[in-house]
């Protein structure tokens, strides 16, 4: 992991009276222990990180338990969770990237 970045990609997509809404945001150079607030009450944190990816903890004390969920370097996965009337998707992504002129992880 050494020279090694990691930058976290969020949409959330949620329907409110027929109207589509998109929220999209990077984070750059996360690391354990970053928390990401979302809508609707929800967080994500890094719990861990490795060469092959990450692991995040996504909770909502109101709706769901904390939840582990493991995502591979340069891909993403999809969540559709509750809120108060219909769903809140997720899309989290991940991407490992080069931090330095020279890199030995990408």
């Amino acid at each position: 992991m050494q020279n090694c970045c990691y930058t976290l990609a969020i949409r959330q997509i949620t329907c409110q009276n027929g109207v589509s809404r998109t929220v999209d945001n990077v984070y750059t150079n996360i690391s354990i222990g970053t928390v990401i607030s979302l809508n609707f009450g929800y967080s994500i944190t890094i719990v861990s990180i490795s060469n092959s990816g990450i692991s995040i903890q996504l909770s909502n004390p109101d709706f769901i338990p904390n939840l582990i969920f493991n995502i591979p370097c340069n891909s993403y996965k999809i969540f559709d969770v509750p809120k108060e009337s219909g769903t809140l998707r997720i899309y989290v992504g991940v991407k490992q990237v080069c931090c330095e002129q020279v890199c030995v992880c990408c």
